[in-house]
């Protein structure tokens, strides 16, 4: 009987050094790709988000052209005592439709740290959702209806049709006011209507210079630490502005119905209101 010659199969493994080349390699693969999609994501939603803005600008001049082409009387107690500042929500609520989807930046959709009792939002968390809606807030007559008033995004409260002698408010100031988009005719420069904010709004009016003391004390990471009313910060609305929610700026929508990024030193070159004049600042936690 012819034996049959069986011979004895050996399967060659890896050895250690090729495992740990090849570990090596996908390390390193995903060393370039993981910041690559991290990129992609955060342009991603930069884009979103100045999308969303642009929608809001359409809202805007949408109901100027139906009210004579004029912006909303936002501060008015003798009209209605109950629209009070930071009510331009519910004011343009039948031009929006879908509200929720253009209410958040995708950057700043998470709601504020806490403990918050205040009302702000930070540079990745919207304002206006902390329980209660927030000690300001409830000043501002908004707890009401706390879950129509929180968003990422804040007006330029010099958008507004003053109407004197009936209109009350600290910002009563005519000379300044954008009343209707139709003023924009006769400006130079880029006027915003609404942008990435900590608060419901903001109206820059002193240049960066006049507020530098109160200015220095915004650091990189004020808005995520603030807990308490600070009262030399609230009297210098750009700071609401100076969160790096998208690599060094935040978008902005415009009365001309465009949107796009600006630079955060960029702030003050904009036409805030009528007699702006345009500066560029200097951040000492963000260099150009």
């Amino acid at each position: 009987m012819e034996k049959m010659d069986k011979r004895k199969t050996h399967i060659r493994g890896f050895t250690l050094i090729e495992l740990l080349v090849v570990i090596g390699i996908i390390g390193l693969l995903l060393s370039i790709v993981i910041p690559s999609l991290k990129m992609a994501k955060k342009k991603a939603e930069e884009i979103i988000c100045r999308s969303n803005l642009k929608q809001w600008g359409v809202v805007f001049l949408t109901y100027a052209m139906e009210n004579n082409n004029r912006f909303w009387i936002e501060y008015n107690s003798n009209m209605n005592p109950e629209l009070q500042q930071g009510q331009w929500m519910p004011v343009l609520s039948p031009y929006y439709g879908e509200i929720d989807k253009i209410r958040l930046c995708p950057s700043a959709s998470k709601p504020p740290p806490d403990p918050r009792a205040l009302g702000y939002g930070a540079t990745f968390a919207h304002w206006g959702d902390s329980g209660d809606g927030g000690a300001l807030m409830r000043g501002h007559k908004l707890t009401s209806s706390v879950d129509k008033n929180y968003g990422s995004y804040g007006i330029n409260w010099w958008i507004n049709n003053v109407d004197p002698p009936k209109y009350v408010g600290w910002r009563y100031k005519p000379e300044l006011h954008w009343r209707g988009p139709q003023m924009a005719n006769t400006s130079t420069g880029r006027i915003p209507m609404i942008s990435d904010c900590t608060w419901f709004g903001t109206n820059p009016e002193n240049s960066f210079a006049d507020s530098s003391e109160r200015i220095g004390v915004v650091t990189a990471n004020y808005w995520e630490n603030i807990g308490s009313y600070s009262g030399e910060i609230w009297q210098n609305d750009i700071s609401r502005l100076l969160i790096n929610r998208h690599n060094k700026g935040i978008n902005f929508g415009f009365m001309d119905g465009s949107a796009g990024k600006v630079y955060l030193w960029d702030l003050l070159t904009l036409k805030w209101h009528r007699k702006s004049v345009p500066e560029q600042i200097t951040i000492p936690w963000l260099p150009q």
